[in-house]
């Protein structure tokens, strides 16, 4: 089976946060970066559901924890380093979503239950901030 090529730098362009400053623009950020990260998922299998994401939304939604992970192991280090930039900006950001932050906990839930991972995104007193 051929390797896939992962476009990070399509897929970091997802992850900017800097055109978010209402629910709406955070909504859609979260939207894009779902479909983004199927799309730019190494796994066969996650790839092939991006098609499905684009019509039926909430396989998007269920996969983002384990299409984010697929991706994250291959990245280099800047880009690692971009995306917990842009997840901080989510963080702070005073408009955002309850949606948004639940995301970003859930991932970082899943990531330190992880056996295949050992990383940490977030320091325990930034998600006892989050929790808050």
């Amino acid at each position: 089976m051929r390797k896939k090529y992962v476009n990070f730098e399509l897929l970091l362009k997802e992850f900017d946060t800097k055109k978010c400053s209402i629910e709406a623009d955070w909504i859609e950020w979260l939207k894009k970066t779902s479909h983004q990260l199927l799309k730019q998922s190494p796994s066969p299998i996650l790839h092939a559901c991006s098609t499905v994401a684009e019509v039926y939304a909430p396989i998007a939604n269920e996969l983002y924890n384990i299409a984010f992970v697929s991706c994250w192991k291959i990245m280099n280090d800047k880009g690692k380093e971009l995306i917990m930039e842009n997840y901080l900006n989510a963080i702070r950001s005073p408009s955002k979503p309850t949606i948004v932050l639940q995301t970003i906990l859930n991932l970082a839930e899943f990531m330190e239950l992880d056996e295949n991972t050992d990383i940490k995104l977030f320091s325990a007193s930034t998600l006892a901030r989050i929790a808050e």
